[in-house]
């Protein structure tokens, strides 16, 4: 289901990116025509919609393409479930007096129980 949303999320910011193209096709065309108050308020009209679809058409592509990676990323081909995974626990030794600003080791352990 994750991966036929990610398909239709990329192609609507196709579809839009078609739109905001063909609008700044139609307002070139309506700049040619002699400058009244009905042309002006067009001009500006059809600048904001273009605006909106190119953020609108960002946004879809970039979420898309998120939720396909992720997709592909809880499917590996190891066979091995990413999304198994239910807990990391992460432990920190205390600090020791004779070295304060000394590095210290962390130990990370992978749950993978079911």
């Amino acid at each position: 289901m994750n991966k036929l949303l990610a398909v239709i999320q990329l192609i609507t910011s196709t579809l839009v990116s078609i739109m905001a193209l063909a609008t700044l096709i139609n307002l070139i065309f309506i700049s040619t025509r002699p400058e009244t108050i009905s042309v002006v308020n067009t001009l500006v009209g059809q600048g904001v919609l273009i605006i909106i679809l190119l953020v609108l058409a960002t946004v879809l592509f970039k979420k898309g393409l998120a939720s396909l990676k992720r997709v592909k990323l809880i499917v590996s081909p190891e066979g091995v479930n990413v999304a198994s995974v239910t807990a990391v626990t992460v432990s920190v030794s205390s600090p020791t007096a004779a070295a304060p600003n000394a590095v210290k080791p962390v130990q990370v352990e992978e749950d993978t129980a079911p």
